[in-house]
């Protein structure tokens, strides 16, 4: 009878407690502050999953295949629900509620830890990145399955969470779960020897091992096809030249010409192109090589899926071959570093690495060792992606992550407790101070909740936008609309459902330009260059969310057409969204235009200078006018001065006293 109560505490505090206090985090962030998919390549994946390009399709980047096809299977049966962020949400609360489990396996561990956990889980749940969620399963889970090896048959529950965390968290990217499981390893070894876990690390570090190689084996048989495998190569080429040196020379060029570098009128192209010549020996030397002109190069890092000539894999190879890939220019880290800790996203990640590394420090010891490694994985971490051109929260916040669920694994409750005692040896001191913390966390997480509900994902003009261009398309499902994605501007709902094929005759933008959708689509519409063939086709239109000018000189620079876009959807209360037919027409006829406009500019310049001289003569003349009448008035009162001041002989003075 006595024995069953400390079981029945224990479970009631490493299981339930952990349990709730995750969901009411999730679903108090759902209906506090709504949730988004904010990173672009979730929202592809949702929407190429889901079917809104067609049908559920499995074949995306970066999602494993084996979840992908479950995840595919689900839309299949029950479209009405959005598995995608149904799936992503329940691991935030199964994470979330595994990392406070952990902590609260000794008594004192489950308060602080749940104080540490709401944040990171609210801002997760607001903010959706599968990356960051990613890395928050891969760890709880390395640390759930080691701790499930080390205590036998007691921990077979964890053991099981732990596998399925970690193999779920590693599906969605393998290089990031490789990562941060050597991350995880490095910070267990100081503490192996000493606290008896030797035997979770020799038999846990070959089973993740296998669960890596296994996921690792099935997405290279999924992509062993030459078109699937073209797809995936030629893709990550794409990609690794984005975040490379190359932007470094990109900003260069935008610092220089502006976002739209040249512009299609031909005095434009004179001068720009005299620009060009002066300029390009130091600043576009790499992207020559490729034969691209400065234009070339806004396209490329503007990611416009229209040209595919742009990124042929002759071109792609040639600039990898002059680029690096790390930078090591202190001016521009710094700047940098500057920029991403100055976002409130990564300042509560620093803040709670500091307070749950001093939380350790003070309570824990011999834990200084541990601190210090989650410490330089979490800097570090950050510090070696921002020389490798990430600066994303989404690339970097995995590694805060990181250093933080190490802290709190290692964060020993009871002498926490018994610190906490010492240093408050009285109950009603105790009792206070902890009421006066719960009340500041709370005030803390409700600010928090707030900022996050007045920072929405999206703003009424995106909405706005996002609704009004893909009615159109898919008002024309008959037609194939190319150029900017209104997806890239909106960031949908974690659970709101992409309607099956609204999107089926919209090219997904540079993520799904090498996908077999996208060339099944180019296909079915006779082109195998977008951009190139799509002038003068009544069945495709071009979709402009920003600049159109360097898509025109494109066109007018590498296949010599002048063209016109003809507005198909436009709305005077939009700031150049719309949808454009494009037009070509001859030299003459640009000629043509040329002298009409330069003939209409005539006119307008005689007309102007006319007006002007009409201003002229008229102010000449009212200050003429004014000049006659001032001096009308002088020539009056000269002439009656005298007249009243002259005395008439019958005044005149008789005596000295009169005078």
């Amino acid at each position: 009878m006595h024995e069953a109560r400390p079981v029945q505490r224990n479970w009631l505090r490493q299981v339930v407690f952990p349990l709730l206090i995750a969901v009411v985090l999730v679903v108090g962030a759902l209906l506090v502050c709504g949730s988004s998919l904010i990173r672009i390549e979730d929202v592809y994946i949702n929407r190429i999953l889901a079917g809104t390009y067609g049908v559920p399709d499995w074949r995306v980047q970066e999602m494993n295949p084996l979840l992908a096809q479950f995840l595919t299977l689900l839309y299949r049966l029950i479209p009405s629900v959005n598995w995608y962020g149904v799936l992503l949400l329940a691991l935030v609360w199964l994470s979330s509620a595994c990392v406070i489990s952990l902590a609260a396996r000794k008594r004192g561990g489950l308060i602080p830890v749940a104080i540490v956990i709401s944040p990171i889980a609210v801002l997760l749940t607001h903010s959706l990145q599968s990356t960051v969620v990613a890395a928050l399963c891969v760890v709880a889970g390395v640390f759930s399955l080691m701790e499930g090896v080390r205590r036998k048959g007691e921990g077979r529950a964890r053991l099981i969470t732990g596998i399925l965390l970690f193999v779920v968290g590693a599906m969605f990217s393998l290089p990031l779960a490789c990562v941060l499981t050597l991350g995880a390893i490095l910070c267990w070894l100081p503490s192996c020897v000493r606290d008896k876990r030797v035997k979770s690390l020799a038999v846990g570090v070959p089973v993740m091992a296998v669960l890596l190689a296994a996921l690792f084996g099935y997405s290279s048989l999924m992509y062993a096809s030459p078109e699937l495998s073209a797809y995936r190569s030629q893709y990550q080429r794409y990609d690794q030249l984005q975040h490379s040196n190359l932007v470094d020379k990109y900003d260069d060029l935008l610092a220089r010409y502006g976002v739209s570098l040249l512009s299609p009128s031909h005095e434009d192209h004179d001068h720009a192109e005299e620009e060009a010549h002066e300029e390009t020996p130091e600043t576009a030397g790499t992207f020559a090589l490729a034969g691209w002109s400065l234009n070339d190069v806004d396209l490329f890092f503007g990611r416009f899926a229209s040209d595919t000539a742009l990124l042929e894999p002759a071109s792609l190879e040639t600039l990898a071959a002059e680029t690096d890939y790390i930078s090591t220019d202190m001016g521009r880290l710094f700047q940098s570093l500057l920029d991403t800790v100055q976002k409130p996203q990564f300042l509560l990640l620093i803040a709670l690495l500091i307070l749950t590394a001093l939380a350790t420090l003070l309570t824990s010891r011999r834990r200084g060792l541990v601190a210090l490694l989650a410490a330089l994985i979490a800097f570090g971490g950050h510090i070696v992606l921002l020389m490798c051109h990430y600066d994303a929260f989404s690339a970097i916040a995995p590694f805060y992550l990181l250093g933080i669920l190490v802290l709190i694994y290692h964060f020993d409750g009871e002498s926490a407790l018994e610190w906490t005692h010492n240093l408050l040896r009285s109950r009603k001191l105790r009792t206070g101070v902890s009421a006066a913390v719960l009340v500041c966390f709370l005030a803390c997480l409700g600010g928090f909740s707030y900022y996050l509900y007045a920072n929405p994902a999206n703003t009424e003009y995106a909405e706005g936008v996002y609704t009004y261009l893909t009615t159109y398309v898919r008002d024309h499902p008959d037609m194939l609309f190319i150029g900017d994605n209104p997806n890239d501007r909106y960031k949908p709902d974690t659970l709101a459902v992409p309607q099956r094929g609204a999107d089926e005759n919209l090219l997904a933008g540079s993520y799904d330009l090498y996908s077999p959708r996208a060339a099944a689509q180019m296909e079915r519409f006779g082109i195998t260059n977008p951009l190139a063939d799509c002038v003068d086709r009544e069945d495709i239109g071009y979709i402009n969310m920003a600049f159109y000018q360097p898509m025109a000189y494109r066109l007018f620079e590498a296949y010599g057409v002048n063209v016109n876009l003809e507005p198909l959807l436009e709305d005077p209360l939009l700031y150049g969204e719309a949808i454009y037919a494009i037009r070509s027409y001859s030299s003459e006829e640009y000629d043509a235009a040329l002298a009409e406009q330069e003939a209409q500019e005539a006119l307008e310049a005689e007309a102007m200078q006319a007006l002007e001289e009409i201003l002229e003569e008229a102010a000449h003349a009212a200050e003429e006018g004014t000049g006659e009448e001032a001096a009308g008035g002088e020539d009056a009162s000269s002439t009656a001065a005298p007249v009243e001041s002259e005395p008439s002989p019958e005044a005149e003075p008789t005596d000295a006293g009169d005078a």
